[in-house]
């Protein structure tokens, strides 16, 4: 799922009134699991990217370095190599991905957080309402 389907979702689950607070605090523990297996999964694919980053970072350090199976034409210093490997553009695809990444699992984190938060919410709401109506 992509950044602006979890943003669409969670505006979706996130709606709550006063109609539907007994209904939604009946849904939230599912939701609150479904979200942590959207965050599990997205940060099994983020730890991936950091080991491809790993790699790719070696291997173009090797490049760039010459010690490579294969060399780079010139010979380079070692402030040099670090910005041929950061403008190259295999680092700078997969910097891209880790990236977006990155920011899905802040941003389903920050959704987990909030759910976590909601009960007290409803909680509040509901007290509200009783001192609201004399109770």
């Amino acid at each position: 799922m992509d950044l602006k389907e979890y943003k669409k979702l969670s505006t979706e689950d996130m709606q709550i009134n006063l109609t539907n607070m007994k209904q939604f605090s009946v849904d939230l523990p599912l939701m609150t699991v479904k979200w942590l297996q959207f965050l599990s999964s997205e940060k099994l694919i983020l730890n991936g990217y950091d080991l491809q980053h790993k790699i790719t970072w070696k291997r173009l350090y090797l490049y760039y370095s010459g010690l490579g199976e294969t060399a780079y034409e010139y010979v380079l210093g070692k402030s040099e190599i670090k910005q041929f490997i950061d403008a190259d553009d295999d680092m700078v695809d997969l910097l891209k991905g880790l990236y977006l990444q990155k920011e899905k699992v802040e941003f389903i984190t920050k959704v987990c957080d909030t759910l976590n938060k909601t009960s007290f919410q409803i909680k509040n709401a509901v007290e509200m309402l009783k001192f609201e109506n004399g109770g």
